[in-house]
Order: C-alpha cells, then sequence, then structure tokens
C-alpha cells in the first residue's frame, strides 16, 4: 500500500504518490516525466535545512505537481473546447500531443480554454470562423518557432510511450488530414474553413513535431498486397454482418407495402402497378397477422379486367383511397365487390359492375386524377367518392409541398421518396433498403430515412437533388389533426382545398351525364371511447378536440354542395364493437366492409329510385 495513514503528513505523502507516478525507482523528478528540470525556485540561502534531531522527509519536486495540473487542466481545456464551441470529437487529437509538447503547449491552450468559456456566445456565432482561423495562426506560428513542440527527455515515461506510438500517431494525423481535405473536395456541405483549419494544424503537427524516425520504405507490391487483403476482410466481414441480419431481422416492412403493386406518376407521384399479383401482412385486433393478396388487372385496377360495357349494364366506379381498394382483406371482401352482389339482387333485371378504384394513400386531387386517367372510360354510370378526412386533409397538402403542424413523418417520407422516384440517386436508396438488410436494420434502429440519397445528393460533381426538410411538428397525435376544436390558417386552408377538389370531381362527372355520390368514413379512434381519451392525452400541449367533427364538417358540405350521400356513423356504431369493424391499422375488417357495403346498398337504392 502506497498510502499512508490518516496521521501521516502530507509531507510524507507527496513523495510516494511520485513513486507511483515513476514505478522505475529512483529519482523523481520532472526528467522521468520528460519535461526538462526547472530551475530553483527559491533564492539563496533560504534552503530548507534538517536538524540533527528531525528527518525530514524526501520532498516532491514542485516541477511533477506542476506537470500533473498540466495534464489536469488540458483535459479541462478540451472539454470546454468540446462542449462550449465546437462540439466535434475532433478536439481529443490535441490528446496525444502531450506526448510531444513543449512548456509553452499547456499555458497557451490553458488561455485559449478561458478564451472559449468568457467568449462563448460570440464564437458559437458566425464570429467563430474567425476564433477558428487565429488559432490556426497562432499554432502554426509557435510550432514553426519550435515553442509548441519539443522532443521529450531520453529515458522518460513521455519518450517511452512515444516510441511504441509515435508512428501511429502521426499516420493517423496524416489519415485525418487527407480525409478531411477530400471530404472538402467531394461534399458540397463539408464546412470549408473547420477542414482547412484543422488540415493545416494537423499538418504543422506532422512536420514540425519531434516524431520517431520513419520505418524504411515497404515495397509498393506489398503495399499492395496489404491493401488488397484489407478491402477483402472488409467486404468479407460485412457480408457476414448481412448473412447475420437476414437471419435475427425480418424483412423491412417498407418493402412489402410501398413499392410491390404501386410505380411512379408524374402527377399523382404513384399509382397502381397494372398486371401484378403481390402478397402482403396485415395485423388483425386480435390473433396473428393475417396475409392478403392483391392482384391488379392490366387497367391497372384492384380485380378482374372489365371488358366492354353491356347494353343494359349498370357500372358503378367506387372511388377512394386503401379503405376502398380493401387493404388487408381478400378482393371478394372488399366493400366494392360486395356493394356488387348487393345491388345485383336490388337490380335483378340489370348486370351489375361495380369497379373498385381505390388506390391506398391517395387523396381527392389523386383519386380525380386515376378516375380521368384509368375510369372515364369504362363508361361508368355512377361515382361513389369516399372520403377519410383524417388522411385526406393531409394528402391535399402533399400536392403543394405543405404540411399540417401535425403529421405522420413516416408517411411523409414515403410521399418524398415517390414524388423524386425518378432520379437514380433515390432507387439506389430503395435498392438498399429492399435488398441490405443491414442497411435496412441500420435505419430502423437510427430512426433516420434517405442516408444513402442524402450523401449522394452532396457530391460535388453530380446534379444536386433538393429534397426538402420536413419542418418541426408539434407534440400531438397527427390522426387527430382535424378533430382540433380551433384550427389554425394552414388546416383550414388544407379542409378549402379538400372541398375544392371533392367539387372538380362531381363536375367531372356532371359533364359527362354521371351520377355522383360520396360518404365519408370516421376514424375507428372515434367509434371507442376507451381509444379516444388515450389518443387525446397523448397531445402533449393543452388542446381540445371534437369528436366525430371530421365526419360532421364532411357531411355538411355534402349537403350543402347538394351531393347526395350516405351518413355511416351510427351504423358503424350500431354495429360494433370496435375490434368486429376495424384492424389494427385502421382498415376495415370482412365484417366492416360487409355492413359499409350494405348501408350503401341502402341508401343507394334510396337514391337511385327517387333519381328515377
Amino acid at each position: 500500500m502506497w498510502l499512508a495513514s490518516p496521521r501521516e503528513p502530507l509531507a510524507s505523502i507527496l513523495p510516494r504518490i511520485a513513486q507511483k507516478f515513476n514505478p522505475g525507482g529512483g529519482n523523481t523528478s520532472s526528467s522521468n516525466w520528460g519535461f526538462a528540470s526547472p530551475r530553483a525556485i527559491l533564492p539563496a540561502g533560504m534552503e530548507r535545512r534538517n536538524t540533527p534531531h528531525t528527518q525530514q522527509p524526501e520532498a516532491v519536486p514542485l516541477s511533477f505537481v506542476v506537470q500533473v495540473l498540466e495534464v489536469v487542466s488540458f483535459a479541462g481545456v478540451l472539454g470546454l473546447h468540446h462542449l462550449i464551441c465546437v462540439r466535434s470529437p475532433m478536439v481529443f487529437l490535441y490528446v496525444p500531443l502531450i506526448l510531444v509538447a513543449s512548456r509553452w503547449f499547456f499555458p497557451v491552450l490553458s488561455v485559449y480554454g478561458l478564451t472559449i468559456a468568457a467568449g462563448a456566445p460570440w464564437i458559437a456565432s458566425e464570429m467563430g470562423h474567425y476564433f477558428l482561423t487565429g488559432q490556426v495562426v497562432i499554432v502554426v506560428l509557435l510550432l514553426v518557432f519550435g515553442r509548441l513542440a519539443a522532443a521529450p527527455t531520453p529515458s522518460s515515461v513521455r519518450a517511452r510511450l512515444l516510441v511504441h506510438t509515435g508512428r501511429a500517431i502521426r499516420a493517423t494525423y496524416i489519415a485525418v488530414a487527407a480525409i478531411l481535405l477530400v471530404r472538402l473536395a467531394t461534399f458540397r456541405d463539408t464546412p470549408i474553413i473547420e477542414s482547412i483549419a484543422w488540415s493545416v494544424t494537423l499538418g504543422a503537427f506532422v512536420w514540425k513535431a519531434p516524431w520517431p524516425s520513419a520505418r524504411a520504405k515497404s515495397n509498393w507490391k506489398q503495399c499492395a498486397i496489404n491493401g488488397a487483403l484489407l478491402t477483402a476482410s472488409i467486404l468479407l466481414c460485412l457480408a457476414l454482418a448481412e448473412v447475420t441480419a437476414r437471419f435475427l431481422f425480418p424483412a423491412p416492412i417498407i418493402k412489402q407495402s410501398a413499392r410491390a403493386g404501386f410505380e411512379a406518376h408524374p402527377t399523382a407521384f404513384w399509382t397502381l402497378r397494372p398486371g401484378r399479383t403481390d402478397t402482403y401482412t396485415t395485423m388483425p385486433k386480435s390473433g396473428d397477422p393475417q396475409e392478403f393478396v392483391v392482384s391488379v388487372s392490366a387497367q391497372g385496377l384492384r380485380g378482374p379486367d372489365v371488358g366492354p360495357k353491356a347494353p343494359d349494364e349498370f357500372r358503378v366506379v367506387a372511388l377512394g383511397d386503401s379503405l376502398t381498394m380493401g387493404w388487408g382483406v381478400a378482393y371478394e371482401d372488399s366493400y366494392p365487390h360486395i356493394l356488387e352482389e348487393l345491388l345485383s339482387k336490388q337490380m335483378p333485371d340489370r348486370k351489375v359492375t361495380v369497379i373498385n378504384a381505390g388506390v391506398a394513400g391517395y387523396g381527392p386531387w389523386q383519386e380525380r386524377i386515376f378516375l380521368q386517367e384509368r375510369c372515364l372510360a369504362l363508361e361508368p354510370d355512377l361515382v361513389v367518392l369516399q372520403l377519410y378526412p383524417e388522411n385526406d386533409v393531409h394528402n391535399t397538402l402533399n400536392q403543394s409541398g405543405e404540411y399540417l403542424e401535425s403529421y405522420n413523418e413516416g408517411w411523409e417520407q414515403m410521399v418524398l421518396y415517390w414524388r423524386y422516384h425518378a432520379d437514380w440517386r433515390m432507387q439506389a436508396e430503395w435498392w438498399m433498403i429492399t435488398n441490405c438488410r443491414l442497411y435496412a436494420q441500420f435505419q430502423s434502429v437510427t430512426g433516420k430515412r434517405w442516408d444513402l440519397t442524402t450523401l449522394l445528393r452532396q457530391v460535388r460533381f453530380l446534379a444536386p437533388l433538393r429534397i426538402p426538410e420536413l419542418p418541426p411538428q408539434q407534440p400531438r397525435p397527427f390522426y387527430l389533426e382535424f378533430m382540433l376544436e380551433d384550427w389554425y390558417p394552414q388546416l383550414e386552408e388544407a379542409w378549402e382545398r379538400m372541398q375544392e377538389d371533392v367539387l372538380r370531381i362531381r363536375d367531372d362527372c356532371d359533364n359527362r351525364g354521371i351520377e355522383f355520390f360520396a360518404f365519408c368514413l370516421p376514424s375507428w379512434i372515434e367509434l371507442s371511447d376507451e381509444d379516444w381519451e388515450a389518443a387525446i392525452a397523448e397531445a402533449a400541449d393543452p388542446v381540445s378536440y371534437v369528436r366525430f367533427k371530421d365526419v360532421a364538417l364532411c357531411e355538411e358540405f355534402f349537403a350543402s354542395a347538394g351531393i347526395p350521400y350516405a351518413p355511416t356513423v351510427q351504423t358503424l356504431i350500431e354495429n360494433g364493437p370496435v375490434g368486429r369493424l376495424y384492424m389494427n391499422d385502421g382498415h376495415l375488417t370482412p365484417a366492416g366492409n360487409r355492413i359499409l357495403a350494405e348501408r350503401l346498398a341502402s341508401a343507394l337504392d334510396e337514391h337511385l329510385s327517387t333519381g328515377q
């Protein structure tokens, strides 16, 4: 034990502390650490003398204590630099410089740290560039005049450490400086002043510091072999990591739902891909995940091909989003197919065909494009429009690249992907997500999207790809935004645009002599007292919501615009509970689709008979 007892004088403890830091024994002067011994600091004649009656212990050299304090203060300087000014791990590149530091090194860094602490507010601003530039000039000048770097005392602790690590430190500095310069020349977002400052500083230390002599130059062939072996080792490790990830992690959901049965569209962003059959997975309210098949006809519609219209045929186009498409259920269990069966019974003297024109993720403005491009040529007699305000009000703003105060970040990232889908960098990103399990898991863990695209679009010699950043949002449930009691201007504007899109669909139908009918579906959260209370409790701010406000506003709009519609809320409430009608992702179950189809068949029967 090298510690003293509690009653031992402090003066007798210090020599053993010095001995602990100098295990080689012997003299504990500063030269053993590696700095030159200081001159005596006491005037002549003032030396302490031992009396014959008292044996004085060997005193700890003042220089050793100063050196320890210098190292501690040096660490504090780096901490200040990191926390207050730069917040970058680059500052810790100064740590190895202790091995080649002169007496000037620690005072300069200490003054620098105090300057940082005193001028933190303006250093963090644009003035920080000038501060960093001044630092580099001072450091380089002091290095050139031999003030910051000096060879350590032979056989000292620093000298021994420098022999073992000096070449690696020097090589690291060269590599970091080269990486900074290459990054500066390659990527647009590289900080110019910071990169040059660090490169010059590291280069100056490599040039002027007394590093150990370099080894003999290696044969270039051997260097090439070593480089090839290193590259092969890295590729092998990545391959093994990918194989392991494929065993440990499931296939990314994004591969299933986002692209398989869809393709890019120049104005609607995405649309159904004709001639595709794909299998997807959904999660019911209870039980295990269930698979369902989506078959898209050659005409780009879910379901079988639609042939030429018969003379007595009555055709209905069911227009809407994934709720109309029948996401999560078989085609036979979607409400358009069930509605066809029910209308056929109500109209036995005519052939009835209900065409499923639902597309997952669509809003009214996209549904109008889909109607014009794929449905009007099929000569419908009636168009039934389904609205789901929870999503439609958000989708309305996608056309102009705007957002509400609270939105679904994952979905908006997907919209950005389809919006810029044609660019090869987005294609490369998608390939990585769908084919590299390791990359997909990295994005899942970090919560980041489009890392590869972000990297590629910053390359200087490639054409810029300006994907807008998503704005900050309010901490409240995005799926209740339409139900806010007090609306803000952006929400009011989105609602106005949504109404205009519906009216345009109505006008397209009127101009062609096609009947137009509409209905609105509530969110499953609104149908359950428990789920509603849990949802509004998620809002961080004290805001008020109005239950069924979305449906009430839509039905008021239908009535004021003279659009015939079918109320659905009461029917769904009477045929609950929610778990019977909706799945976990908010789509209708087979039972929910049938109840909806029965309600629509009843309303259409009344509407058509009245119209006739």
